[in-house]
């Protein structure tokens, strides 16, 4: 007899992998659209939440010029509403840079913060929280591709910890690298091979690497080359 038909060998190739070459162009290509997009969509939502920050100062004016009482009953609302309106703009912009590999300014403590913004989301939905100790004012090369390895080292550590833990960042200085080492609380199972390696080739190309080390809950260390200290 012969083989199995070819739609039977599709499907087949299709649950094995768990998803259809098409689907995964169709997602590629999605998410290129998405970056494509995203300045014009960031632009669309800033522009109002600037009209929103304008009326909300000239409210707090007006509500100053009916009295001191009524001032001070309404500020924490007002400085509620202020904190939040700036947070959803620095949100906002840095998923439209980020999705644009774009990172403004070269300076590794505002990369990692910004990183670990970016993935505040996935993390509070499992209770996760990022401890981030010893990130010296130090510069870097490639800051865009750099946050698209710290990204996805971070959202590995998401997958690894446990709900209600945290994922722990801390660094040291080593000759002209520093080493961000990566660490979970009694991790659950091991780190996605294929996504390990998408983090070492973007380390690779920055000139970096990654490492591999023992240690309680250790899943990742990144050695990333700093820009010379200009004398």
């Amino acid at each position: 007899m012969g083989g199995l038909p070819r739609s039977m060998e599709d499907r087949g190739r299709r649950d094995s992998t768990g998803e259809s070459a098409s689907e995964e162009r169709t997602r590629a290509w999605r998410g290129l659209r998405v970056a494509d997009l995203s300045s014009g969509i960031a632009h669309e939502v800033r522009n109002p939440l600037n009209a929103m920050a304008i009326h909300l100062e000239v409210l707090a004016d007006k509500v100053r010029g009916v009295g001191d009482e009524l001032a001070e009953a309404v500020r924490p609302n007002l400085e509620a509403i202020r904190n939040q309106i700036h947070r959803l703009d620095r949100l906002i912009r840095q998923f439209a840079d980020f999705a644009q590999g774009r990172m403004p300014g070269s300076e590794l403590s505002a990369i990692v913060e910004t990183s670990v913004s970016l993935c505040s989301f996935p993390m509070r939905r499992r209770g996760i929280e990022a401890e981030v100790t010893g990130v010296p004012p130090v510069s870097v090369k490639g800051a865009a591709p750099l946050a698209l390895a710290l990204v996805e080292t971070l959202l590995l550590g998401v997958d690894l910890a446990q709900v209600g833990s945290k994922i722990r960042i801390h660094s040291e200085k080593e000759s002209e690298h520093i080493r961000l080492r990566f660490s979970v609380d009694s991790p659950v199972g091991r780190p996605a091979p294929e996504r390990m390696a998408m983090v070492g080739k973007l380390l690779e190309d920055l000139g970096g690497r990654l490492d591999v080390e023992e240690g309680p809950g250790i899943f990742a260390v990144l050695s990333i080359p700093v820009e010379p200290v200009a004398v």
